[in-house]
């Protein structure tokens, strides 16, 4: 059932019940999931890209797609789709809502070759079968925020649930943030997927178990220091089941081009008890991991039981061209390598074969990661310094199926250059509006502060600006070629005393503007005075076409000044001057020379500049 309200900014709906139909959703309406949602009995969920779908907290929405439905889901690297919490901004957990989930007909090696998932209807939650090539649908630039979760502990699954999902389903660009369970839980199936983020969940990045047999490259993982589970939090877990049987098919899947990193930046670095590993391999599993770096947990791998070390000796259990980075510092008790405690087998001398190719650091700097813990836009690049910057990654394994596997270089997710996380990852989803169509990007902020010595006419800027990685400063002096820096945090002189208007614009996704007033007092002192007289401001529509109008809220009797930029920072209307008057302004906008696009609306009042994201159809 769709139940659709036209607002007057934004239109909504309700999506709740089974989907039996084919049905396809639209961009410029913002919909809310309300309890289990099941695409069944042939039916199909077209979602285009630039959707919002929240999930009810209340009701711990979940979108589940059976092994009888379709759910198709293509955004694009400008327009993502987004499945995230109806939770307003600062108020979404992880856990907030369910997630989503694909039931398939490949093959698990659950007894009879089936299995139903907790807390769904037995029937619906159904996966598994013998259809390798089976296909569900599938995801493709899509984020995933704040799932996982459930109203019974028991019955929680992942952000994104893949149970006995088939070859035939796409699964490429997900981004998973915030999960209250697992952010990927791969059950069985022989998915392959490529692009993946999981980012501040609360149990492990990657779970795989039940005869998962696919292949997975380019992966990363992040981790909030606050958030860790009771079971242990993990990078990669895999089981070839939860009694570590022998059943078959074996959990063997490749991993290859992965950089998983925990919570722990230094010996300082204060972090949840549960953090355990940065890939826990028991239960009988055969997991196979290439290329990869694995850093900033407590412990960098266990191989746990017998079993376990019995596979790694057979070379079932792989670990190639690989690095763990784990701070072994005196004063904390991390270790590299663990096995159990009775255990005698060495996992020292099988990490280290020579054939393995394989690297140690006791420190995450000694990896020479660009900017690894960035909480806004981490750079998991190489620095040119780096010992891994020409490291070379392996291809020659037979378990990397060439027609799956893009050889690279370099090991880990990135390269020197190499960098396909783009526009369509958001590691800020809390500070993120979703209540209007079309804002699925990570918003650009521009801001700044500023460090001067008593007397003195230099001012050393500090940029504080986030999701953005260009700048253009304007110090406001008459010279325009003497008085502007593209510099991240520049310094300038001014020629003497007096007021001055600072503009910093920052480019990233979209384009912000900051402009503030400076005042520079005789006896050295500095004054930023926030004298603006408008509050946020709205679009609608938005989506527009050759329309839109602007409602902007005044506290006072005032000025403002409209201007439109497109994505590279070009202005694309001639600016708008308007009289605003106290409360509720409206000012109507003439769109009809404008392409159809994204735009940045701005704007300026007594030198304070705000924006909004505006979409042209």
């Amino acid at each position: 059932m769709l139940v659709c309200q036209q607002l007057l900014i934004a239109q909504t709906a309700t999506i709740s019940g089974n989907i039996t139909d084919v049905r396809a959703l639209s961009a410029d309406t913002v919909y809310t999931l309300e309890g289990k949602v099941y695409i069944k009995d042939g039916g199909v969920l077209f979602i285009p890209p630039g959707t919002i779908i929240r999930g009810d907290k209340d009701s711990k929405g979940m979108l589940i797609c059976t092994k009888t439905g379709i759910l198709a889901a293509q955004g694009t690297p400008e327009q993502p789709i987004i499945f995230t919490s109806s939770e307003a901004i600062g108020e979404r957990q992880a856990g907030d809502w369910g997630g989503v989930v694909f039931c398939g007909n490949a093959g698990i090696n659950a007894t009879g070759g089936s299995a139903s998932l907790p807390g769904l209807d037995a029937a619906d939650g159904a996966y598994g079968g013998a259809n390798a090539f089976d296909s569900r649908g599938g995801l493709q630039y899509v984020r995933i925020e704040y799932g996982g979760g459930s109203s019974t502990p028991a019955n929680k699954l992942a952000g994104l649930t893949l149970a006995g999902v088939g070859l035939g389903t796409l699964i490429e660009n997900v981004m998973v943030s915030y999960s209250g369970d697992d952010a990927f839980e791969i059950r069985g199936g022989t998915m392959n997927a490529k692009y993946l983020v999981a980012n501040g969940s609360v149990d492990d990045d990657f779970e795989t178990d039940l005869g998962w047999t696919g292949n997975i490259q380019f992966a990363a993982g992040y981790r909030d220091p606050s958030l860790g589970d009771a079971s242990g939090s993990n990078g990669f877990e895999s089981d070839n089941d939860d009694t570590g049987s022998a059943n078959t098919p074996k959990t063997n899947g490749v991993f290859s081009n992965v950089t998983l990193l925990g919570p722990i930046q230094d010996i300082f670095t204060e972090y949840d008890a549960n953090y355990k590993r940065a890939a826990h391999l028991k239960n009988n599993t055969e997991l196979k991991i290439f290329n990869s770096i694995l850093g900033a947990y407590p412990v960098g791998l266990m191989v746990d039981g017998m079993d376990c070390e019995a596979n790694a000796d057979l070379d079932f259990i792989k670990v190639k061209n690989s690095a763990i980075a784990i701070i072994t510092d005196s004063l904390v008790e991390n270790q590299l390598l663990e096995t159990q405690l009775s255990s005698l087998w060495n996992i020292e001398s099988w990490y280290n074969t020579p054939e393995f190719d394989n690297f140690q650091f006791d420190s995450i700097s000694g990896i020479g990661f660009v900017d690894p813990f960035n909480a806004t836009k981490p750079d998991l690049r190489f620095e040119s310094t780096s010992p891994l910057a020409v490291a070379g990654a392996s291809f020659d394994d037979t378990d990397l199926d060439p027609t799956f596997f893009i050889p690279t270089t370099y090991i880990g997710a990135f390269g020197q250059v190499e960098n396909w996380f783009g526009c369509w990852v958001n590691f800020i989803p809390q500070e993120t509006n979703y209540d209007f169509p079309g804002t699925t990007l990570a918003p650009t902020i521009a801001f700044f502060s500023f460090e001067t010595d008593s007397g003195s006419l230099t001012i050393d800027f500090v940029n504080l600006s986030s999701s953005s990685d260009a700048y253009f400063w304007n110090f406001g002096i008459d010279s325009i070629n003497t008085d502007t820096s593209s510099l991240v945090n520049p310094s300038f002189t001014f020629p003497d005393t007096g007021t001055y208007f600072i503009q910093l614009i920052a480019y990233g996704c979209t384009v912000d503007t900051f402009i503030t007033e400076l005042v520079i007092t005789q006896e050295g002192g500095l004054l930023i005075d926030d004298i603006s007289y408008i509050g946020e401001f709205k679009i609608f529509p938005n989506p527009a076409n050759d329309r839109a109008t602007i409602e902007i809220y005044a506290t006072k009797t005032t000025e403002g000044l409209i201007s439109i930029y497109d994505l590279k920072g070009q202005m694309m209307l001639e600016s708008i001057r308007g009289q605003l008057s106290p409360g509720t302004n409206h000012i109507n906008m003439d769109l009809q020379t404008l392409n159809p696009g994204v735009y940045i609306v701005y704007v300026f009042n007594n030198g304070i500049g705000r924006s909004e994201r505006l979409i042209i159809q």
